[in-house]
């Protein structure tokens, strides 16, 4: 899994090799259009069930046995990730390197976007399929011949 989520960070490079953002608000626009993207990603792994990258396993892991809400310990995580960083930079460094703004915004956004589409896409499946089992059912009475 973690080969193939590589395979598309090269390949989405590549395709967007041509963006080269000038002005500061381009640079804050393409940075939320990507912390768009991973919640989307992020949400899609939790909710399909499928092999999920280990920075978000951890995560799923605690969530779920704490039974706490996965975007909050998402940001959390995050930011202690951050923080690492930046210690481990001041230590070696003397300074900050490496951690500019994107990098906070990134660490708080992406917790708070994969809650605000779990809630999205659990709210659109449990009113689908509340809606499609109600077919179900009536066309299952229809079948064996009760008035509906």
């Amino acid at each position: 899994m973690t080969f193939i989520f590589c395979a598309f960070i090269d390949l989405f490079m590549y395709i967007f090799s041509w963006l080269h953002p000038q002005a500061y608000y381009q640079h804050i626009l393409v940075l939320l259009i990507g912390c768009i993207c991973m919640g989307i990603g992020v949400t899609c792994q939790l909710l399909g069930r499928v092999v999920i990258l280990p920075g978000e396993g951890l995560v799923n892991a605690i969530a779920t046995h704490c039974k706490l809400d996965f975007g909050k310990i998402k940001v959390i995580f995050d930011w202690s990730l951050v923080a690492i960083a930046g210690g481990l930079s001041l230590y070696y460094f003397g300074t900050i390197e490496g951690i500019r703004e994107g990098t906070l915004v990134s660490a708080f956004a992406t917790g708070l976007l994969v809650k605000f589409f779990m809630n999205m896409l659990l709210k659109f499946r449990v009113k689908r399929f509340g809606q499609l089992r109600q077919q179900y059912k009536m066309e299952k009475l229809k079948s064996k011949g009760n008035k509906v």
